[in-house]
């Protein structure tokens, strides 16, 4: 049997829509996310009383007597201590699904890095090809006008130096392209053997002004939402030490039945049951100076996560201005491209209708078709910064 090998259309939404679902990098980040909330949902134990039970049979000697109990156990601690630790989970489960948002924003940009330069590469390859092309047919027509004396060697040996360049760019060429190709589809987990086609529409877009994208990261970015939620976990510990100083209470209450024999009907039950309930209050005393070297390193460890939180904006700042400004220059350098684009074919047609009326030489339409191929790499080249650009900006405001 044949192998069957599977070609398809991949746009870049596509690309950014797999890697969420099917990247290794991805499940890792869920996985580890998951892992994290599921060790932190313990202390949610913390607001439920705990219950057990247990039985027993005791034979006593001399006599051989047998005793059955069967209990059951309520446990309940009401201090603060234990009711803060509870809630405090959610802030920590909290802080751990922003961290997976912002891990995954930037495998999600690498994607985009990632599909673009594949895009690119294989432009530059089409151009590698015709360049071929062209040089070779250069050659040819240089030989063939040097056999009618309108050529020197000279010329022959220059064509023939770019003809050879030529092959050596395009095997240059074609291996950036497998190599970006296969670095996508590792990426999105798409199997090395299938055919991709790869295309980038240019989106419209509009950068809001500077000053509403920076509000915008300040309140979306996960980074910034996690610190938030790290820092109100700190304080929820701090007052959680701070309870500490406070009577704790703690309520049980058990049920049972303990008798000469196991009871087979309710009133055998009855007669052998009772129950017990308690309710201690305890005041720590002296506990050896924990709570309050405890206190100390959480109010430290606050200040450090709000001089931290202070730190995040202004590279925010930052980045936000560098992402803002590289769109405008990116936006700028593909209208340039473009028109760069638009003379290089006017010129090119100009050229080869000029030489079709034999005003023009071999060299000179050689020379047009050249530039109307960099112009061509040049476009393809300006489309990838722009569409990394926008992608750039809406990770660093926190809506990639």
């Amino acid at each position: 049997m044949g192998l069957i090998l599977f070609s398809f259309l991949l746009t870049l939404d596509d690309a950014l829509t797999r890697l969420k679902e099917q990247s290794y990098d991805a499940s890792l980040y869920l996985i580890q996310m998951k892992i994290q909330q599921k060790t932190y949902s313990m202390g949610y134990s913390n607001l439920f009383p705990s219950i057990s039970s247990s039985g027993s049979k005791t034979t006593s000697y001399p006599g051989g007597y047998d005793t059955y109990s069967i209990r059951f156990n309520l446990d309940q601690n009401l201090s603060i201590d234990n009711w803060l630790n509870g809630v405090n989970t959610h802030f920590k489960n909290s802080e751990t699904y922003y961290t997976y948002l912002d891990n995954l924003s930037n495998l999600m940009l690498t994607a985009v890095n990632d599909y673009m330069d594949a895009y690119v590469t294989k432009r530059l390859l089409d151009v590698r090809k015709k360049a071929l092309k062209r040089t070779g047919y250069y050659k040819e027509k240089i030989d063939e006008m040097l056999r009618l004396g309108s050529a020197s060697k000279a010329d022959l040996l220059k064509a023939e130096v770019s003809w050879y360049q030529a092959q050596i760019d395009l095997e240059r060429a074609r291996k950036a392209y497998r190599e970006a190709l296969l670095t996508l589809k590792y990426l999105l987990k798409i199997d090395t053997s299938d055919s991709l086609e790869l295309t980038a529409p240019i989106p419209e877009t509009k950068a809001l002004p500077l000053d509403t994208l920076k509000s915008i990261a300040y309140r979306e970015r996960p980074d910034i939402r996690a610190l938030h939620e790290k820092l109100v976990s700190l304080r929820i510990d701090l007052a959680s030490n701070l309870s500490s100083y406070l009577p704790s209470i703690n309520f049980s209450g058990s049920y049972g039945y303990s008798g000469s024999d196991i009871p087979e009907t309710k009133d055998e039950w009855d007669a052998g049951d009772s129950y017990s309930f308690t309710l201690s209050l305890s005041l720590p005393l002296f506990t050896g100076f924990n709570r309050v070297n405890n206190t100390i390193i959480k109010k430290l460890q606050i200040q450090m996560a709000e001089f931290e939180l202070e730190k995040k904006k202004n590279q925010i700042d930052i980045e936000v201005e560098d992402a803002y400004y590289s769109l405008k220059e990116a936006e700028k350098m593909l209208k340039l491209a473009r028109k760069n684009l638009e003379l290089a074919k006017e010129s090119s047609e100009a050229s080869r209708l000029r030489y079709e009326l034999g005003e023009a030489s071999i060299i000179e339409l050689l020379s047009g078709e050249e530039d109307l191929l960099n112009a061509e790499y040049s476009y393809e080249s300006a489309v990838k910064d722009y569409i990394v650009s926008i992608y750039r900006l809406k990770k660093v405001i926190g809506r990639l």
